[in-house]
């Protein structure tokens, strides 16, 4: 009767034929259901949410990245009783907590705590630094903007820059006798690799001393400071920054994840790309390629800061403060400037290389713009290995405000590889 394990399914004991598709189908749920028990429960008991049978990645990301916007920090001071100092023990307590007059939202948060007693020790600077930059969450004391771009000098080899857009207005700037106002900055940053494993590290303290004329222009556009960090090897990396303002103590946090490709003999690669929006009489893409990213044999040596400059000077142009590339937020009829190095492209007979590019903008992960093809000309460039892509779109009416992506395809018609590169920018009335 096909039952047993002489049946002719392999043996599927007290299973009739005409069954098994639906008991088998039933046991695998059961079978997924009970896996998924675990990470659910540890999602609820520590005030996360489980994003269970998604097909679709990116609109699970995309939830992700939703829910961890808009996050307050809630203190609470338990009862003394809470704790039990005569014994030592660490007692695990339950809440329950709502919001007053709100039946209709629902609180997600951890299940309880341990309680522990606070010995009263105040942190260290460096413990509160460290903090910071560990938590998966950015600290908002001092605001900032991290962008983060891969560059591979021949000199140098291959180098994560960063351009740190720090919020003028929450550091301290005192009055200096000789007219000058002067801040100080203590900065660490950490790089980690793929498994979370610290690549590298630098610690320091800087001082600003800004002109009287200029103190204004700083707290309005903010404090641009960049370092590079030096890479031995592709992959993905993390860039984690923590500032602190000395007199005030305010500490602020940011994080950015960069991806640095195999850069060889036979591999086609690109740099980060680079945008930012001028007038056409601002600087060309070239020169805010060169600047951004230091892409010339004079580029800075690792770890070594750059200067600080307010938020809308040198790199920018004249247009428009907030749209460099630190900060690529543009307006519409804006010129969006765009550049990237391109690495070790074949060279024909005449030992030219024979690239073209194209660049597509995405909003919402739609298609919204399709550039043309365009031939990327050696004319006026020194290292046929290091090709720069510099253009211009204009950005037109016809957009709607929100969040985009500028995606850069090259590709090399010698040997038929492509390489991409991109970056996001928002676009504002």
């Amino acid at each position: 009767d096909g039952t047993g394990p002489a049946g002719p399914l392999g043996g599927t004991p007290g299973i009739r034929t005409d069954q098994i598709g639906t008991q088998v189908m039933s046991a695998r749920s059961g079978e997924l259901f009970e896996g998924q028990n675990g990470l659910n429960y540890l999602a609820r008991e520590t005030g996360g949410s489980m994003m269970r049978n998604q097909n679709d990645l990116n609109r699970g990301i995309r939830r992700a990245l939703e829910d961890l916007k808009g996050y307050y920090l809630i203190g609470y001071r338990p009862d003394e009783t809470t704790f039990d100092p005569s014994t030592g023990r660490r007692r695990f307590n339950t809440w329950s907590i709502k919001v007053k007059s709100r039946s209709d939202l629902k609180v997600r948060t951890r299940s309880g705590f341990i309680a522990v007693a606070d010995e009263g020790r105040r942190r260290t600077r460096a413990e509160r630094m460290m903090t910071a930059l560990l938590s998966p969450f950015a600290s908002g004391g001092v605001n900032l903007q991290l962008s983060t771009f891969f560059m591979n000098d021949a000199a140098l080899g291959s180098t994560i820059r960063s351009a740190l857009l720090m919020d003028g207005a929450a550091l301290t700037f005192k009055p200096l006798p000789d007219g000058r106002h002067e801040a100080v900055i203590d900065v660490v940053a950490v790089t980690l690799g793929e498994e979370g494993q610290i690549v590298d590290q630098v610690s320091l303290v800087e001082t600003l001393r800004v002109p009287a004329a200029k103190l204004e222009r700083f707290r309005r556009e903010g404090v641009l400071y960049g370092m590079n960090l030096k890479v031995s090897k592709p992959g993905a990396y993390q860039l984690r920054v923590a500032v602190r303002d000395a007199a005030s103590g305010r500490i602020g946090s940011a994080s950015q994840y960069v991806e640095v490709p195999q850069v060889g003999k036979d591999k086609l690669a690109l740099s980060s790309l680079v945008i930012t929006g001028n007038n056409p009489q601002a600087m060309s893409a070239r020169q805010m390629l060169s600047a951004v990213l230091g892409a010339s044999p004079s580029a800075q040596a690792s770890n070594v800061p750059a200067r600080f400059v307010p938020g809308g000077e040198g790199m920018i142009g004249t247009e428009d403060p907030v749209a460099g590339p630190a900060s690529r937020r543009f307006r519409h009829g804006m010129y969006l400037d765009y550049a990237c190095v391109v690495f070790n492209a074949k060279l024909d007979k005449s030992k030219r290389p024979q690239l073209s590019s194209q660049v597509r903008l995405y909003r919402d992960g739609q298609e919204v713009f399709v550039g043309q093809v365009f031939p990327v000309s050696a004319e006026g460039q020194a290292d046929a290995t290091r090709m720069v892509v510099a253009r211009r779109l204009q950005l037109g009416t016809i957009l709607e405000p929100g969040d985009y992506a500028l995606q850069l395809t090259v590709t090399d018609e010698s040997g038929r590889r492509t390489a991409t590169t991109w970056t996001d920018f928002k676009l504002t009335n």
